[in-house]
């Protein structure tokens, strides 16, 4: 059989396709070689941990599971906000007696601005230095609720807790008493003691006890 001129080219050129290195599909690497896997920030690889592992950096975690957190690092607080007890803040004042042979005053400060002070509980010392003068009862004045521009006064009896003789030349007398008052704010609590028979005082001390509290 005589082949034509014209096919035997093609036969050639289709042989030629068929068998040609750049027409065969490569092969992947055999099995068992290391494969390193780039996870660059711009192209990063998921991946799932399993068991305990570090992270740095900042994390972003969506579909939030529940987490554990161990080792909990100690927290350091700044600007640690005032702590207040559950009255409000606490208020003991002592003032020394500024006396004559009639009275003796003591002196208190003012309320601080946006407060209200509330007494509950008086306490006065008086030791005289005559054995005829007689201390006879206190006199505190704080805030009218009603009025706050007017002062309401309480009074107090003393209780004699000394008596003079051989070994205790002058008698003391004290009021120690829980009290309900109200003093607000930018006014002074005003405190005296009134003797029963004038005569000279050797010393007097008096405290008012309470808290203050945040007032409109």
């Amino acid at each position: 059989m005589v082949i034509s001129r014209n096919i035997l080219p093609a036969v050639v050129i289709v042989l030629g396709l068929v068998l040609s290195p750049s027409l065969v599909t490569a092969a992947g690497p055999p099995a068992g070689l290391d494969v390193t896997v780039v996870n660059s920030p711009s192209s990063p690889v998921p991946v799932t941990i399993n068991g305990t592992s570090t992270v740095t950096g900042n994390v972003t975690i969506t579909n939030t599971p529940n987490v554990s957190v161990t080792n909990t690092p100690n927290v350091a607080v700044t600007n640690t906000p005032t702590v207040k007890l559950a009255g409000g803040e606490p208020y003991a004042v002592v003032s020394i007696g500024n006396c004559n042979t009639l009275f003796c005053f003591f002196s208190f400060p003012a309320v601080p601005a946006g407060k209200r002070l509330v007494i509950n509980l008086v306490n006065i010392t008086v030791r005289r230095a005559a054995t005829t003068t007689i201390v006879d009862f206190a006199e505190r004045a704080t805030t009218d609720t009603n009025d706050p521009s007017i002062l309401v006064t309480n009074d107090f009896g003393f209780t004699q807790v000394g008596h003079a003789g051989a070994s205790n030349v002058y008698n003391s007398w004290t009021v120690n008493s829980p009290t309900l008052a109200f003093v607000a704010a930018g006014q002074s609590p005003e405190l005296e003691a009134d003797m029963g028979t004038s005569g000279t005082i050797a010393f007097s001390t008096a405290t008012l006890s309470g808290y203050l509290v945040d007032a409109p």
